[in-house]
C-alpha cells in the first residue's frame, strides 16, 4: 500500500524534510539554506546535507536519500536554487493535487513535446539552447489539454530564480520532482512493450518476490528480465558525475535510482520487487469507460 500511495503523492521523504525545516526555521527555507551551506559556498555538498538532517532528527540513510532527491544531476553538490526549488515543489496541497494527476497521466506526452523542442537544438548542451519561456511551454503543453492557469503555475514552481525562462533540463528536473512517480512511466512503458502487462513481466522472477533487495540486486532482476534494454549503465549515486553527462542521463530513460527510491517506502536502501510491481500498476494514467448496466 505504502509503494502505491508514493506514486501518487509529492515525493514523501522530501515531504517531510520540507516540514521540519519549516517547522525549525519559521517558514523561512532561506534562512535553511544558509544554516546547512556551512562553508558559506553558496553550495550544500552531501557530507552538510547529512549532517545538519541527522541533526533534524533523520537517520544517515534517510538524509543520504533526501540529498539525492534534491541533487537531480548527481552533482554531489546543491546550489540555492536546486535546494529551494525541490523543497518547493513536494508542497503536500490540495490544490497541487489535480495539476499532479495531470502531469502524471500526460508525462510521455510532456516528454515527446520537449523531445522535439530539443531537436530543434544544434547543440547537446541541455543547459542551453533552446530556452523555454513561458510562451513556449504554454505551446507545447495546451495541446495536450492543459489549462492555461495551470502551465502558469507549474512553470512558476520550478523557474524558482524567476527568471523567466528554464532550460529543457531545468523543466524535466522540475516536473519530476514535482510528481516523482513520473520516472516509473518508461519501466512500466516497457513491461507492457516486453511483457504486455505488468505483473506478467515479473512472473518469472525466481527468488522471493517479497524479499527485500539493496539497489544492485534489484537491478540485476531488471536487467535479468530484460527491462533495461538497451542496457543502462549502473552508476554509484553517491559518485558525482561530469555535470554534461548527467545532464543528458537525468533528463531521458529509464532512472533505477529514481525507481528504487519512490519504492524504499522506509528509506532502508531496500525494496521488494512486490512492492515495484503495487507502485507501477497504481502509476498509470488510468481510464474511463461505460459501466454494464449490471454494474450501475
Amino acid at each position: 500500500i505504502a509503494s502505491a500511495v508514493a506514486t501518487v503523492s509529492p515525493a514523501l521523504l522530501l515531504e517531510d524534510v520540507r516540514d521540519k525545516l519549516l517547522r525549525k526555521y519559521n517558514g523561512n527555507l532561506e534562512k535553511a539554506f544558509f544554516d546547512f551551506d556551512m562553508n558559506r559556498c553558496d553550495r550544500i555538498n552531501r557530507q552538510e546535507f547529512t549532517l545538519k538532517a541527522v541533526r533534524l532528527g533523520f537517520t544517515e540513510v534517510e538524509a543520504r536519500k533526501a540529498f539525492r532527491e534534491i541533487d537531480f544531476d548527481n552533482s554531489g553538490e546543491v546550489t540555492r536554487v536546486e535546494f529551494l526549488g525541490a523543497i518547493s515543489l513536494s508542497e503536500p496541497s490540495h490544490l497541487l493535487e489535480d495539476l499532479r494527476m495531470k502531469v502524471r497521466q500526460r508525462f510521455t506526452s510532456i516528454k515527446m513535446a520537449f523531445a522535439r523542442a530539443f531537436e530543434e537544438s544544434t547543440t547537446d548542451d541541455l543547459d542551453s539552447v533552446p530556452q523555454l519561456t513561458l510562451q513556449r511551454v504554454k505551446d507545447m503543453l495546451q495541446p495536450l489539454d492543459f489549462k492555461e492557469a495551470e502551465i502558469r503555475l507549474l512553470f512558476l514552481l520550478i523557474d524558482r530564480d524567476q527568471s523567466g525562462d528554464l532550460s529543457v533540463f531545468e523543466f524535466v528536473k522540475g516536473v519530476r520532482q514535482f510528481a516523482p512517480s513520473c520516472v516509473l512511466e518508461d519501466l512500466r512503458a516497457q513491461c507492457y512493450h516486453k511483457y504486455h502487462e505488468v505483473r506478467e513481466a515479473f512472473t518469472r522472477v525466481a527468488e522471493d518476490r517479497y524479499k527485500l533487495l539493496d539497489i544492485d540486486a534489484f537491478t540485476k532482476v531488471l536487467k535479468d528480465l530484460g527491462l533495461l534494454d538497451p542496457p543502462v549503465a549502473v552508476e554509484d549515486p553517491e559518485k558525482p558525475q561530469e555535470p554534461q553527462q548527467q545532464r543528458r542521463k537525468a533528463a531521458s530513460g529509464i532512472r533505477v535510482a529514481d525507481v528504487f527510491n519512490i519504492i524504499d517506502t522506509r528509506n532502508e536502501g531496500r525494496a521488494s520487487i512486490n512492492q515495484l510491481v503495487a507502485a507501477l500498476q497504481s502509476c498509470g494514467s488510468g481510464g474511463a469507460g461505460l459501466l454494464p448496466p449490471g454494474e450501475l
